[in-house]
């Protein structure tokens, strides 16, 4: 035996096992991975992000005699700039993505495969998905840096990256269904513009509020109580969100409302025990109770 073919043995071992773990995978993840890694949009965005992060570590090393606690200006930029690519840019690429497929019409052939109309769109979330990780990826060091200097506490920054992941989950959700909603050219261009709108606008109030009372947010005796409202709301509008989007891409034939109805019947009802458990006053009874109308009634002007 040669000393090629003792060398080619494992890379072989390698690739059959990578391919087997592939198709173990979901398709359209795979899919729509290479496409943004083959696509410019994402190696733009990624190197600039990437960039801009070590530009702003040498802005302050260089700026200021002492550096020393100058961690929460850092951090603040970097929270800023993750918050406008995973706002802005992961919605927009996924959804030309989604446009791309509908008007080649490919979903209508993978649909007539084994693959579901969930599974595509847990695809295309999952997508978003690993782009996050790779966008924070390349701030995450440099957060951590900010830590180092001082002035910045390790929960904020843990924060920031939460709230960035969420956003950007959710914005992407709403691309998603956006884009199968609306196919056409000139309304996913409108649609995109909205997005963007919305996108950096949800940005600029986080990052408004987002200073010392963040940090002692986690202190609060009720923040297990504010915790379980937060994602009580916001699983259950992903939830309406991920489901209206399968909804559309499955077919006629199927019943798309009844899992819209369910999910939407979920996030009026589970919302409500974060109520209970907090005590909460009639005003804010009130309030669920007048969202729980608004919704319902336009639930059934759209139905």
């Amino acid at each position: 035996e040669t000393p090629a073919a003792t060398g080619a043995a494992p890379k072989a071992r390698f690739l059959d096992l990578a391919e087997r773990l592939s198709e173990r995978l979901n398709a359209i993840l795979v899919r729509e991975t290479r496409r943004a890694f083959n696509g410019w949009f994402f190696l733009v965005s990624f190197f600039l992000l990437l960039v801009l992060s070590m530009l702003a570590c040498f802005g302050v090393l260089m700026g200021s005699s002492s550096a020393r606690g100058q961690g929460w200006s850092l951090f603040s930029f970097l929270y800023l700039s993750l918050c406008g690519v995973s706002f802005l840019t992961l919605p927009m690429m996924v959804a030309t993505m989604v446009v791309s497929e509908i008007r080649e019409r490919t979903f209508e052939l993978v649909t007539t495969t084994t693959l579901t109309a969930v599974r595509i769109v847990w695809g295309e979330l999952l997508t978003a998905m690993g782009l996050f990780v790779l966008f924070a990826s390349a701030v995450a060091p440099f957060m951590a840096f900010s830590y180092l200097l001082g002035g910045v506490d390790l929960r904020a920054i843990l924060t920031g990256l939460g709230i960035s992941f969420l956003g950007s989950l959710l914005l992407t959700l709403i691309a998603i269904l956006g884009s199968v909603q609306h196919a056409a050219a000139a309304t996913t261009r409108v649609g995109l513009v909205i997005l963007a709108v919305i996108a950096l606008s949800f940005a600029g109030t986080l990052i408004s509020p987002f200073g010392r009372p963040m940090e002692r947010m986690w202190d609060d005796p009720d923040i297990g109580v504010i915790l379980l409202g937060f994602f009580s709301v916001y699983l259950t509008v992903a939830g309406v969100l991920f489901t209206a989007a399968a909804g559309r891409l499955t077919f006629p034939s199927a019943n798309r409302a009844r899992p819209v109805r369910l999910a939407l019947t979920l996030h009026l009802l589970i919302p409500t025990v974060p109520l209970l458990v907090g005590d909460a006053d009639h005003e804010l009874w009130m309030a669920w109770a007048i969202y729980a109308i608004v919704v319902l009634f336009i639930s059934g002007v759209v139905s």
